[in-house]
């Protein structure tokens, strides 16, 4: 499996100034996260309620993914959404997670 792309990965969390709101934030271990990312086909865009161009599969060793986090692509202004996670680390000859993302709009 080639991860070809460096990530950073955030989580909503409560702001600390303002309780009412929330902000992203990277979570502590989650940069420099390996990943390979591609555009998705169109039975996956179907299954991730996205839109074709704007949805893509990916793949990588970091466990720690979950629906909802943040991804951002170093040296790119790419941002996702994760929108499901799979994990496929019990058994095969690579143990890895893919799923789903949504190309966030700036």
């Amino acid at each position: 499996m080639i991860l070809d792309r460096v990530c950073s990965v955030q989580k909503l969390a409560v702001s600390p100034t303002d309780t009412d709101k929330e902000t992203y934030e990277t979570l502590s271990g989650a940069e420099g996260i390996k990943m390979n990312i591609q555009p998705a086909g169109g039975e996956l865009t179907v299954l991730a309620e996205g839109q074709y161009g704007k949805t893509f599969r990916f793949f990588t060793t970091y466990s720690g993914l979950a629906i909802g986090m943040r991804i951002t692509v170093s040296g790119t202004s790419d941002t996702y959404s994760v929108r499901g996670v799979e994990d496929w680390s019990s058994g095969g000859p690579l143990p890895h997670y893919e799923g789903a993302l949504i190309l966030m709009e700036e």
